[in-house]
């Protein structure tokens, strides 16, 4: 069974040119299967914080100084100790448990947060990134 369908004709017009087209239009499924759900991630977080906790207030510092092109943070784990401030045997316990959960990835000064749970991507974007925080080590 094919995930391409035929979804009708329609008449396309260039822009710059002025050019008028009839095409036929076809959609093709990109794969997601579940619905998309946009996460104020931030507000759960402030949410969190203001709860207390040290665990929560290295993920915020994580997610806010992760880079947005690639979800990576490049910071050691005494860095972040450091910035937060926490003791790194909190930092060291926090990123096990989330690289248990599949949530990161990490190696000595990079850390890669799983597409799966943050991006603001389109699902292209994010099937590419889920293969490389796959490889990523």
């Amino acid at each position: 069974m094919s995930d391409t369908k035929y979804v009708g004709c329609d008449t396309w017009k260039n822009l710059r040119t002025g050019e008028e087209r009839r095409v036929d239009e076809y959609m093709k499924s990109i794969g997601r299967k579940d619905p998309f759900y946009i996460t104020y991630m931030i507000e759960i977080l402030r949410l969190f914080d203001s709860l207390g906790g040290k665990k929560i207030k290295i993920i915020k510092f994580m997610l806010e100084n992760m880079s947005k092109n690639d979800n990576t943070l490049k910071c050691t784990r005494r860095e972040i100790a450091k910035l937060v401030p926490a003791s790194k045997r909190t930092v060291d316990a926090t990123i096990k448990l989330l690289a248990q959960a599949d949530l990161i990835k990490y190696k000595r000064g990079l850390i890669m947060i799983s597409p799966r749970f943050m991006n603001n991507w389109q699902a292209q974007k994010e099937a590419n990134m889920l293969v490389q925080f796959k490889e990523f080590n």
